[in-house]
């Protein structure tokens, strides 16, 4: 049977991360580490690309893992039993193929999932491997749930990055990411991840609809994001996307700025003090997260004749480890930039 439980005056699911078992504040540490042990070393066994992780224990710690574990963990979440401590624990071949997981699938839920779910989820996500996270969250189709939608969103829009579309148009893809934060922001309007995905899809959908949606979509975006950093003061990818929206109109193009004048009667204000305010903001709450954030400054105090400041952080988006194509993308622009405002030896 499903239950729900209240915490915090917010309503959660009581399903495990692991096969549909959860430890209880009495569960003993060494029945808690067994679970865990024995889990995943029975899939650690089936699998070249291994794992890791650590246990949580009857304190509470979080139990991450990656890799095939991970996949397995999050493909589990639909079991929805709990089971006592009382109760023998069985092997995880047991209750990953128990029918009760079909059985339980088909049952639609308005409730999150627990944390250490959302952190296998999150961790796939930060391993890039986009199409094992579309799997995962596949599990959770009759969940109902911000915190899954705004998910489910992100991953869409990174498979769109890549090119992988299933058989769909480009626009059709993305919309479909679109239409989830949409519905996410419908469940719980006070998430400040739905609002930040929001902007991002927001902006991706009108930019495949054209220039001009593109630009008519500028108060929206913004809207999102100061909504999102409103809800959370340290979110500090909407503080950068912030600082982003702001340079961009700052420096836009003469044929938009007539475009925008069309549509609004004049282009909404914008200054590189507004830029150096947000990025300044998101480097404290998060310091070298993004290198992107690290370029606005860099662009934002040169522009405002802080050559000194503006060369230190080009220097340090030049040293920032590159991860993703994002990354890479903004060094390129950086050393153009470099190479444009600081010639002659460095």
């Amino acid at each position: 049977m499903r239950r729900a439980v209240t915490v915090t005056g917010k309503r959660i699911c009581t399903r495990s991360a692991l096969v549909g078992w959860r430890p209880t504040p009495s569960t003993s540490g060494a029945a808690v580490e067994h679970r865990y042990k024995t889990y995943t070393s029975s899939y650690h066994s089936q699998n070249s690309g291994g794992y890791h992780g650590y246990h949580r224990n009857h304190n509470n710690q979080l139990a991450y893992f990656s890799g095939t574990a991970a996949l397995l963990v999050a493909a589990s979440v639909a079991a929805g039993t709990t089971k006592s401590e009382d109760e023998e624990l069985g092997t995880p071949e047991e209750s990953c193929l128990s029918s009760d997981v079909l059985v339980a699938a088909n049952a639609a839920e308005e409730c999150d999932p627990p944390a250490e779910e959302l952190a296998v989820l999150d961790r796939i996500y930060d391993d890039m491997n986009f199409e094992l996270l579309e799997t995962a969250l596949s599990k959770y189709d009759n969940v109902r749930s911000a915190e899954i939608l705004w998910r489910k969103a992100r991953c869409q829009w990174e498979l769109v990055k890549i090119g992988k579309l299933n058989g769909q148009s480009k626009y059709t893809a993305v919309s479909i990411a679109y239409t989830l934060a949409e519905e996410a922001l419908e469940v719980d309007e006070t998430n400040s991840a739905a609002h930040r995905w929001m902007a991002i899809l927001s902006n991706g959908y009108s930019q495949a609809k054209g220039v001009r949606a593109q630009l008519k979509n500028l108060p929206k975006m913004k809207e999102h994001l100061l909504r999102a950093v409103e809800l959370d003061p340290n979110d500090a990818t909407a503080l950068t996307l912030l600082g982003q929206w702001a340079i961009e109109l700052k420096e836009m193009a003469w044929y938009q700025k007539k475009i925008v004048n069309t549509l609004f009667g004049g282009v909404p204000h914008s200054t590189y003090e507004e830029v150096v305010e947000y990025c300044e903001r998101a480097e404290k709450a998060a310091p070298g997260k993004w290198n992107r954030n690290l370029y606005l400054l860099a662009r934002a105090y040169t522009a405002m004749g802080d050559r000194g400041r503006g060369r230190c952080y080009l220097e340090r988006t030049l040293r920032a480890e590159i991860k993703t194509q994002d990354d890479k993308l903004v060094a390129e622009g950086a050393e153009e930039f470099y190479r444009k405002e600081f010639p002659g030896p460095s």
